[in-house]
């Protein structure tokens, strides 16, 4: 049986994994199948999400983080296309 090599996941996925635990449609099981991921890793993002959400409605933006909108009025995703 070979060695299964660390992967390393960027922001978007386990931003993505995150939410779908906490919209609570699908068990922790059926999500890890689903992003081939460990159960106790899920648990995690999701501990990380719950600590780190609170900083997007904290005080306001600072001059550099504010992005114009499109024309359409719509914003554009910049890393989680779906």
């Amino acid at each position: 049986m070979s060695k299964r090599t660390r992967r390393t996941h960027n922001p978007c996925f386990t931003a993505r994994v995150a939410l779908a635990m906490i919209k609570g449609k699908k068990t922790l099981a059926e999500l890890g199948k689903l992003f081939d991921a460990n159960r106790y890793q899920i648990t995690g993002w999701k501990a990380q999400f719950h600590e780190s959400v609170a900083g997007v409605f904290g005080s306001g933006p600072a001059a550099g983080d504010i992005v114009p909108l499109p024309t359409d009025g719509r914003p554009k995703s910049t890393c989680c296309a779906s």
